[in-house]
Parts: structure tokens; C-alpha cells; sequence
């Protein structure tokens, strides 16, 4: 495969955060992250998948 072509595979959600880190950026770090607010960026993210 060359280096300009994209491959895509279906991951389940825990695979998807196995072995990686994701950062939130500086200005998000103070706000209280809850169950409710990652349900909500989880939720953002798969629906701007499907767009």
C-alpha cells in the first residue's frame, strides 16, 4: 500500500482507547469532565463520523 492511500477497519469503542492517549487542550483542562460530558463528546465525534 502506498503511502497516500487510507484504509479503514471497524474498532469497538475499547479498542479505539486501548494503548493511546488523547489530550484535551489546555483551555478544556479546568472544566469538570463527568460521565455526561464524555457521553456528549463521544456522541459528537461517532455523529461526525456519520457526516
Amino acid at each position: 500500500m502506498g503511502s497516500d492511500e487510507i484504509r479503514s477497519q471497524g474498532l469497538r469503542l475499547k479498542e479505539l482507547f486501548r494503548d493511546v492517549a488523547y489530550e484535551i487542550d489546555y483551555y478544556q483542562r479546568e472544566y469538570p469532565w463527568g460521565e455526561d460530558e464524555v457521553r456528549t463528546l463521544l456522541r459528537d465525534l461517532c455523529d461526525s463520523f456519520k457526516s
